[in-house]
């Protein structure tokens, strides 16, 4: 370790000032305070049968709690190592990319986190993925950003609008700084020596220095994620979650002078929204036409149908209703006249370690 450490030292303290001002970090600190290369901190990581696609990779990630990134700039970060992460259920975007990556190198795909700078100049990170490796063109690139819960390829414009700077790659083989000092002319070839700098990591250092122990199934590490049980069946906290809801939405309207109708089967076909829902934001098709044609069975053409689909990322049933009623879609939805019905429905997603993603939807069919 006093080796690589005194040899990527001194190569820094070369290339340090032409650098200065770029979103470099070269080694970072796990929340025990060990001193480590980024490049430790990445692993291949299967996900067993907790994650079905890579996208749902992305989707878990993005529905991580994310907290500020509280290092100064000129200290090397801390970033917590992927149990610690789990444990607490929220982290950095930094913190939360490293995790996507290592998930993306789980499904054997050509993945490495970036640093760099976001739209308006701040620092920032996603991981980028090539399907052919440094002969990739730009269409054969694609970033994933946890912020935003994104895949944007990088012959989008969209791409040159959400980076300004592509500073530093990494993945558990290889750290790279770009020399371009910004994304538009930042080369997707990491192994152009005029766009990308090599910085010396040897084999051994890559080997000794690893985080995560690859015993069983080498490379991949020999963690991995886990859909832990519910404190009750998901049916069960549904259906709570739904009476809970119900009850508010009757004393709201009772405030209001109005009545309310709940339609229970509105509420069942719902669930079909819902599923869309959650499709949609896993980036994969939804079924809108088989929605619209089932609400068509009980919405007549004189009806107008109205819903608001709001997603939570925990089971505070507590803050459901404040944060719905905040909405002024859902307030106007309320105020419905006494000759509409109104339909209600929720639904938890469960994904590794903890993380949920929890539906609630209101609607109406009437005048």
């Amino acid at each position: 370790m006093r080796r690589v450490f005194e040899g990527m030292d001194r190569w820094w303290a070369e290339y340090h000032q032409l650098y200065a001002t770029r979103n470099v970090r070269i080694f970072a600190q796990t929340e025990n305070r060990l001193f480590l290369p980024v490049t430790s901190f990445v692993t291949p990581m299967e996900a067993g049968r907790s994650l079905d696609t890579p996208y749902h990779a992305l989707r878990w990630a993005a529905l991580l709690e994310t907290e500020a990134n509280s290092t100064p700039e000129n200290t090397e970060p801390c970033w917590h190592t992927l149990p610690a992460l789990w444990a607490k259920r929220r982290g950095t975007v930094e913190e939360k990319t490293l995790l996507l990556c290592s998930l993306l190198l789980g499904f054997s795909m050509d993945a490495w986190v970036c640093l760099g700078t976001d739209a308006h100049g701040q620092p920032h990170s996603w991981v980028l993925t090539r399907t052919e490796g440094d002969t990739s063109m730009p269409r054969d690139v694609v970033c994933w950003d946890v912020r935003s819960a994104e895949r944007t390829p990088a012959d989008d414009p969209h791409y040159l609008a959400s980076y300004t700077s592509l500073d530093v790659v990494f993945n558990h083989r290889r750290l790279l700084l770009c020399r371009s000092d910004t994304v538009a002319r930042a080369s997707l070839d990491f192994g152009n020596p005029r766009c990308w700098l090599n910085v010396p990591l040897d084999d051994e250092a890559l080997s000794e220095l690893k985080l995560y122990p690859t015993v069983h199934l080498p490379p991949f590490a020999d963690l991995r994620p886990k859909v832990w049980g519910l404190p009750l069946e998901l049916e069960a906290i549904e259906e709570m979650v739904e009476r809970r809801l119900t009850d508010m939405v009757i004393a709201h309207r009772q405030a209001a002078g109005l009545p309310t109708a709940i339609d229970a089967h509105l509420g069942q076909l719902l669930q079909v929204a819902l599923v869309n829902c959650e499709l949609e934001r896993v980036g994969q098709p939804a079924q809108a036409a088989l929605f619209e044609s089932l609400i068509k069975h009980v919405c007549t053409a004189e009806q107008v149908f109205r819903a608001v689909p709001v997603q939570f990322n925990h089971l505070n049933m507590s803050q459901f209703w404040p944060a719905l009623s905040a909405r002024p879609a859902v307030r106007a939805l309320l105020d419905c006249d006494a000759r509409s019905v109104i339909g209600l429905r929720a639904r938890i997603v469960q994904f590794p370690e903890g993380t949920v993603a929890t539906w609630v939807v209101l609607a109406k069919c009437g005048k």
